[in-house]
């Protein structure tokens, strides 16, 4: 079924009330892509993930203490090739 709705900042509101039989479910949406400023650069995580995230690095740091040190940026490829040395380290050596 399609559905008119109207976004203004942040809210999605339907131009008419609907009543739905179910709490949740799956929709699409299909917005103009004029609409759209920037799709891609969107990644801001929610603060709860990105506190996780930082909560668990700080752990592995204490861990590895001054073993540990931030690398830059890799490529996929890099990382494959960074894999494949530590397994050869470790088994074949």
């Amino acid at each position: 079924m399609q559905v008119e709705a109207i976004y203004h900042q942040g809210q999605i509101r339907f131009k008419r009330p609907v009543r739905f039989k179910y709490d949740d479910f799956s929709i699409t949406v299909i917005v103009p892509e004029e609409a759209i400023a920037v799709y891609d650069e969107i990644t801001e995580l929610p603060a709860s993930v990105s506190d996780a995230a930082h909560s668990m690095l700080d752990r592995i740091k204490n861990i590895l203490g001054e073993h540990f040190h931030p690398r830059p940026e890799a490529s996929i490829q890099q990382d494959r090739e960074a894999l494949f040395e530590a397994l050869e380290e470790k088994y074949l050596r």
